[in-house]
């Protein structure tokens, strides 16, 4: 992170960063034509697993989301527990429920962290967009977990790099390109609940940058 001023806010807190017990690696950073709070929705987007990473962060047969909500903590959004079924959730083909905690720590930076309740094992991620010119984004990964150190970093993130791949097509086919903070302008479903918290969320910081 960098501020030409005298920076208005602290750098984004990633606990597992620091949190006893965690290995963290890097993932990209990651080049993408698109708006970066395009990148940012699109990551908190809970429904696309099931289509966009079908066979690997979920299945069609298992779409339906749960009922969630999100709230406001300290300037930032949490969502409750969302529970997806996932037949590959971080390359090792290992089928767990995943219980996913999502928030978003500012307006470019968004984090979840997801637990099964069967296994002590937890994998948390934080992504940082960064607008690099009009419609081009860097993508920055942080990819933390405390389990399966015997496996090779690389292959954690040759998985990742096949996942921002799938979302990539997406994320750079959408139109309008700008994200739409009125709400009316683009069709919302019950499991949008996150992306309309957090459209609303750049608003009231008074975003500007990649909206509409």
């Amino acid at each position: 992170w960098l501020s030409l001023d005298t920076p208005q806010h602290d750098i984004p807190n990633y606990p597992e960063f620091e949190e006893a017990g965690f290995k963290t690696i890097t993932c990209g950073p990651y080049s993408i034509d698109a708006q970066a709070p395009r990148v940012i929705e699109n990551f908190l987007d809970v429904s696309h697993l099931m289509w966009v990473h079908e066979g690997l962060l979920g299945v069609p047969s298992h779409a339906v989301i749960p009922e969630y909500h999100v709230h406001e903590q300290n300037n930032k959004l949490v969502t409750d527990t969302i529970r997806i079924f996932q037949p590959d959730p971080d390359g090792r083909g290992k089928v767990v429920n995943n219980d996913y905690i999502y928030s978003v720590l500012s307006p470019m930076t968004a984090h979840f962290r997801k637990t099964d309740s069967t296994s002590p094992e937890v994998f948390s991620m934080m992504l940082q967009t960064s607008p690099v010119a009009d419609g081009k984004t860097k993508a920055y990964i942080l990819l933390s977990r405390n389990y399966a150190f015997e496996t090779e970093d690389a292959t954690f993130q040759a998985f990742q790099d096949k996942v921002f791949s799938q979302d990539e097509v997406i994320v750079q086919s959408q139109r309008p390109e700008l994200l739409p903070l009125d709400l009316r302008e683009e069709l919302h479903l019950m499991s949008d609940r996150l992306a309309i918290a957090y459209r609303r969320y750049l608003d009231s910081q008074g975003v500007r940058t990649g909206v509409a």
